[in-house]
């Protein structure tokens, strides 16, 4: 029987590592229902419900599971700062790359690195941040999956246009500008793509079907 992580290597050791995992599971997923799931997972393995998987043959103290889970919601009420996180530009309509830095009134400023002091990119309304897909800011992928990160990004496109595919079908996707698409094959001048993240946290349509591919380019 594997002997608890926390007392391998210390309560406070263990606390940042499970934060960093709860951010980067925040980062590669907008759905809030994931962030839920994965929460749960770690208190399901706290209290012997579950073993081994994804997290191999280890256990965690409930202590340890709930101070990182309290950590990371006191984290998303500061707007999450440090953050890679893409800005919309209402005035521009463009989206603008920086971080996540800390609110000023009823605003917030998206600086050009994580540190404070970093030059001020933006600073508005705190609902038009995103985050941004930085696969391994918090938490380094394992080689095989650093291996499949790059592959799927080969064949991510981003939505450059609005597209909608209702007047077409079911299996049609409907698009914002800004969405990211991960390319499948393409079938009688059709592409059929999953929509690896949204441009907005919405949930329009179906999550795989058919676009036009002159809606979208490749993801620089």
């Amino acid at each position: 029987m594997a002997a608890p992580l926390a007392e391998l290597t210390g309560l406070r050791a263990v606390v940042p590592k499970l934060l960093n995992f709860l951010k980067e599971y925040h980062m590669q997923s907008s759905a809030p229902e994931s962030g839920q799931r994965v929460q749960q997972l770690l208190r399901d393995v706290a209290q012997g419900r579950k073993r081994d998987g994804a997290l191999g043959a280890v256990t965690l103290s409930e202590e340890a599971v709930e101070e990182a889970i309290a950590a990371f919601e006191d984290w998303m009420r500061e707007c999450r700062p440090g953050m890679p996180c893409s800005y919309w530009s209402n005035q521009h309509k463009v989206y603008i790359k920086g971080f996540v830095g800390e609110m000023e009134g009823e605003y917030l400023n998206v600086r050009a690195s994580p540190q404070k002091a970093a030059d001020l990119r933006v600073m508005g309304e705190a609902t038009n941040v995103f985050p941004r897909e930085d696969s391994g800011w918090y938490v380094p992928p394992l080689p095989e999956a650093a291996a499949k990160s790059e592959a799927v990004k080969q064949t991510l496109h981003r939505v450059k246009a609005d597209f909608d595919g209702r007047q077409y079908g079911d299996e049609y996707l409907i698009l914002q500008e800004g969405d990211l698409l991960e390319n499948q094959f393409s079938e009688e001048g059709w592409e059929w793509a999953r929509v690896f993240q949204r441009a907005a946290q919405s949930s329009l349509g179906p999550t795989e079907g058919w676009y036009p591919p002159s809606f979208a380019e490749p993801q620089s």
